[in-house]
């Protein structure tokens, strides 16, 4: 419910908040920090630690008009109101995006079941390991995208069920991330570029998930859904999932495994590959932006099964020649935009559209075949 009477802050560090706020009241933390409160259940007392404004995921400066929480802090469980203690049981949307200036260890309070999206994003000098609690169900996406200066290993509890898209993208200086088998669903790119991370494991009785050669793969569906810079891509594997292995770092040659007849949208887009490609024979779609800036040098061979190529795909690599596969008949926007190294293409005979900016920022045009 939503208190819509205006108080000032008393000397107990409790205030309301008016109507055009986002919370039902503020309350001042142990270590000194104005924090703000939804009250989600009345009956059983319990609240949401929120953002004062009303959330927009677009605004990435509205702090303005609020103190906006820095230093070192320390997250309550527990909150007094009005003479009733509440528990936190959530972390709202956006409840502390954008607050870089907060410091110390990011511990999440043992009450808390749900991380909501965007929750700690671009909270970026939190420091030590990130610990999440044995309650939470659900973490949001991009919940704590951006928190790049938290070390160590991430333990998922055995009470997680759902991971969003990027909610652990950014964590520069981690370098384990391990899955329960509790969790079963992980959104594309919950946990990119991250360029210390070596280690990828999931629970060997988690139903939808398993981990081989530190890669993540959906036992249904043989997709690799998330890789490492020390990845070997199994045998058995069928699609490279969307964004699998976005922005990983420290690779060279890549051979894909004959096994494999799907790369999807930005699946090695970022990743900083410096040696050649070798792409499988049983191929048939390559999707968008999937080897962008990747920077492969050599040259490519793109199978003759290979139907559809998207847009951007083999753009800002570094081949020397390249040969498009029989069955394609158009070549997509910017598909080798900034390609300076590119000094021959083959294509066959059954291209009839050559869609614009495909050559856009190439040293020279090269020589068609």
């Amino acid at each position: 419910m939503m208190i819509c009477c205006l108080m000032v802050m008393g000397a107990t560090g409790y205030g309301q908040s008016n109507p055009w706020d986002g919370y039902d009241f503020s309350a001042e933390c142990e270590t000194g920090q104005t924090l703000y409160y939804i009250i989600t259940d009345s009956i059983n007392h319990e609240v949401t630690m929120t953002h004062p404004a009303p959330y927009s995921y677009v605004t990435l400066d509205y702090w303005d008009g609020y103190d906006e929480p820095a230093g070192n802090i320390v997250f309550p469980s527990e909150v007094t109101f009005e003479g009733q203690t509440y528990t936190v049981t959530s972390i709202d949307d956006g409840a502390f995006r954008g607050c870089g200036g907060m410091t110390g260890s990011l511990v999440i309070p043992s009450t808390v079941t749900y991380i909501g999206s965007y929750a700690f994003d671009g909270c970026s000098q939190f420091t030590g390991n990130l610990v999440i609690p044995d309650l939470v169900v659900v973490i949001g996406d991009w919940a704590f995208n951006g928190c790049m200066s938290i070390t160590g290993e991430i333990n998922i509890p055995n009470s997680v069920v759902s991971i969003g898209s990027y909610a652990f993208s950014s964590l520069w200086k981690i370098t384990a991330f391990r899955i329960p088998e509790s969790v079963t669903y992980l959104g594309p790119g919950f946990i990119w570029a991250c360029s210390k991370l070596v280690t990828l494991e999931v629970n060997e009785n988690n139903p939808v998930y398993y981990s081989e050669s530190n890669a993540i793969i959906e036992r249904e569906t043989k997709k690799l859904i998330q890789g490492t810079k020390t990845t070997v891509i199994p045998e058995d594997i069928i699609v490279i999932g969307e964004r699998a292995f976005l922005a990983v770092e420290n690779q060279s040659n890549l051979v894909i495994p004959q096994s494999v007849v799907s790369i999807e949208d930005e699946a090695f887009k970022y990743a900083t590959f410096t040696g050649t490609l070798t792409l499988p024979e049983n191929l048939q779609y390559i999707g968008k932006y999937a080897f962008y800036t990747t920077y492969f040098t050599g040259n490519l061979y793109v199978p003759d099964g290979v139907t559809t190529i998207g847009d951007h795909a083999f753009a800002r690599t570094r081949f020397k020649e390249v040969h498009l596969p029989e069955a394609l008949k158009t070549i997509e926007w910017d598909l080798f935009w900034d390609c300076g190294r590119l000094e021959q293409l083959e294509i066959g005979s059954q291209v009839d559209t050559i869609q614009s900016g495909v050559f856009q920022y190439c040293d020279t045009m090269p020589f068609l075949v």
